[in-house]
């Protein structure tokens, strides 16, 4: 499937070439490698990822081989199709009908509204005749939706690069921010999947947590 891949933490100086894993092999096989920094802060779309795939795993290659969960934002899309639209004209002497089709229109909404107008008009002679018109207008909104990946357990481990702060979502939802010195390992924590951004330390993942 194609997805956008975009880097919104600082990359250090060392940081890449970066190869990318799917969590559907377990992060066994690259479906991307040598991917540079800057693409990836830029925004790099892969048409490579596995089906299925709901974490991508960012890992540094080069000096630094430090790594980061991202999860996939799943968009639901909503088809929307105008219906034809059609007019007849009738008088006292013959009988004439136009069809029109409005073109089907496909947009990506949460929610539509719709209005219709109608008018008619009559006159009376020695013919009579009858118009009417029907207009029909559709606007719509699009909502999008950030979700997280499951509760892990990490530990932030600052022998590597001298040390950092450490940015994550615990699991009940609340911003925490957590700084490791230099040499230091520091205490598991638990945090939101694809929540963790790490600048000096490295992350490596206990396994499942419970808040």
């Amino acid at each position: 499937m194609t997805t956008l891949i975009t880097l919104t933490i600082p990359v250090g100086g060392d940081a890449g070439p970066f190869n990318l894993y799917s969590n559907t092999d377990g992060y066994i096989t690259p479906f991307a490698t040598g991917i540079s920094a800057a693409a990836l802060t830029a925004g790099y779309t892969s048409i490579a990822v596995p089906n299925g795939t709901t974490i991508i795993r960012v890992v540094s290659t080069g000096v630094c081989t430090n790594y980061i969960d991202i999860t996939i934002n799943l968009v639901t899309t909503t088809t929307t199709t105008t219906l034809p639209v059609t007019t007849t004209t009738t008088s006292s002497s013959s009988t004439s009908t136009t069809t029109t089709t409005a073109v089907p229109t496909t947009t990506t909404t949460s929610s539509s509204s719709t209005s219709t107008s109608t008018s008619t008009s009559t006159s009376t002679s020695t013919s009579t005749s009858t118009s009417t018109s029907t207009s029909t207008s559709t606007s719509s909104t699009t909502t999008t939706t950030t979700t997280f990946g499951p509760c892990i357990e990490f530990v932030a481990d600052g022998t590597v690069q001298g040390g950092g702060t450490v940015n994550y979502i615990d699991c009940f939802g609340n911003p925490q921010s957590l700084v490791v010195p230099s040499g230091v390992v520091s205490d598991p924590f638990c945090a939101f999947a694809g929540s963790v951004y790490a600048g000096g330390v490295a992350i490596g993942i206990i396994g499942p947590c419970t808040p």
